[in-house]
């Protein structure tokens, strides 16, 4: 197996930061798996919001740049619910990651940002935020490298295994730890 590269970024802002942003670039999705097409030249702002299910687009942009409707759906806010129109595209973020073939909702020109980040690009990496020192310092990595606790000390997921009578205890252990399973989830 060809071993991965994460690629991640970090901006950091002065003072607290009551909103997470960076410049982001769009394009239109590959045209198949081996090239992707370049972005655009523009750069536009983004807003990283875990609040939000799916990204968005401002919808002056994504008519502007002629991107792909693909439908619409229902947009559930706080305190509306509005049908939008949905675009298909290209994000690449700070870090060189190309997001491809991402649905966009479309949102009004009334914002003051082009695109919303939501957990469907959030959720593909690690996102960390913290404050300190008078600054705080926004860090995106994706691929994730591994599952992080704010103590930096990586968590195993639970796994849940059978042991059959072949099983040996001093083997390596079946969760993924390299440990044997004695020394791990064996541990009595």
């Amino acid at each position: 197996m060809k071993p991965f590269r994460s690629k991640g970024f970090t901006i950091v802002y002065p003072g607290t930061a009551i909103t997470i942003r960076s410049l982001v670039r769009i394009g239109f999705v590959r045209d198949n798996k081996d090239f992707q097409l370049p972005p655009f030249e523009d750069k536009f702002l983004a807003c990283w919001d875990t609040g939000a299910t799916k990204s968005c687009i401002k919808e002056s942009i994504a008519k502007h740049y002629n991107l792909p409707s693909i439908g619409e759906i229902i947009c559930r806010g706080i305190n509306s619910e509005n049908k939008v129109k949905v675009y298909l595209a290209s994000i690449f973020l700070p870090n060189e990651t190309v997001i491809n073939e991402i649905e966009l909702c479309s949102h009004d020109d009334t914002l003051n940002i082009d695109l919303l980040i939501g957990m469907d690009i959030i959720s593909m990496g690690e996102l960390l935020v913290s404050t300190s020192d008078g600054i705080t310092a926004f860090s995106f990595q994706s691929p994730a490298a591994t599952v992080l606790t704010l103590n930096s000390i990586p968590l195993r997921p639970k796994v849940s295994f059978e042991i059959n009578q072949s099983f040996n205890p001093d083997m390596l252990c079946p969760c993924g730890s390299e440990k044997i399973f004695n020394k791990c989830c064996g541990k009595r």
